[in-house]
């Protein structure tokens, strides 16, 4: 079940990032990869255990990148 779980994510990680998708289908593969993202977890946990881990996880690195990452704000970005 982790084995599926795990191989379902790398496949929809990899459509996600790196094939040209519309904004439509950036949501509708939304759903199934938070699926298989959160069912790592649950091949130990229940699913509602699974989904609360990958949240804490997924907003601490959130957290983390906010306060180590320097402000943008009015600077001119630029694109490689």
């Amino acid at each position: 079940l982790f084995m599926t779980f795990s191989l379902g994510a790398i496949v929809l990680v990899l459509a996600y990032t790196q094939l040209e998708i519309t904004n439509e289908m950036i949501m509708w593969l939304g759903f199934p990869l938070g699926f298989f993202a959160s069912g790592y977890f649950s091949a130990h946990y229940g699913l509602a255990m699974a989904i609360a881990i990958f949240a804490v996880i997924a907003y601490g690195v959130f957290f983390i990148a906010a306060v180590i990452l320097p402000e943008t704000r009015g600077r001119e970005l630029q694109a490689n």
